[in-house]
């Protein structure tokens, strides 16, 4: 046994405060950190909830003027509560071609569920060969998705306002129908 200039008790209390320091070191290891961090927004996560694809109808109404519109949107989830969403929808105006075309941050409120409530927004475009009109807009919205992992329906209102021309902001009235892959 090697000799130290401390005595019997000196070197119990210090192997005492090693065990101690190793059992908080222990506790704090294997406490609720790991189970927090898969909470955390932020946190990379196992399982992402999966890609969405739906077809939408929507009724786009401004200064009394209702229009109807269809389309197509997809989503991709970046983390639990934060998806990317593209869309293109038509709308349904029997003179011209009109289109919309966005792109959208969508963060859900309540992410998991058979009521999955989100806000979404983000830059788009309205698109018109036959007005020569391509103007950069920023739509604003909410809605739910309902369902279970695999098909679902989602209602949702949007604001959606022209760059260039203010007095033509207009909003839009979507039910979606989807499926999750």
């Amino acid at each position: 046994m090697p000799r130290t200039n401390e005595t019997p008790r000196e070197q119990s209390s210090g192997v005492r405060s090693r065990r101690i320091a190793f059992a908080v070191l222990w506790a704090v290891a294997i406490s609720g950190v790991p189970a927090r961090a898969q909470e955390d927004d932020w946190a990379p996560e196992v399982e992402l909830p999966k890609p969405q694809v739906e077809l939408f109808l929507s009724s786009l109404f401004a200064n009394s003027v209702s229009e109807g519109s269809f389309g197509v949107r997809g989503s991709f989830h970046l983390r639990k509560r934060f998806a990317l969403e593209g869309s293109l929808g038509r709308i349904a105006d029997s003179r011209v071609d009109l289109w919309l075309l966005d792109v959208s941050a969508k963060y859900y409120v309540k992410p998991e569920g058979r009521a999955r409530v989100y806000f979404a927004g983000g830059p788009g475009l309205f698109l018109s060969d036959e007005l020569d009109a391509n103007e950069p807009t920023l739509n604003l919205g909410f809605g739910a998705e309902f369902g279970g992992r695999g098909f679902y329906f989602r209602p949702e209102l949007r604001g959606r306002f022209l760059a260039e021309d203010v007095d033509a902001n207009f909003g839009d009235l979507a039910l979606g129908f989807g499926r999750r892959f």
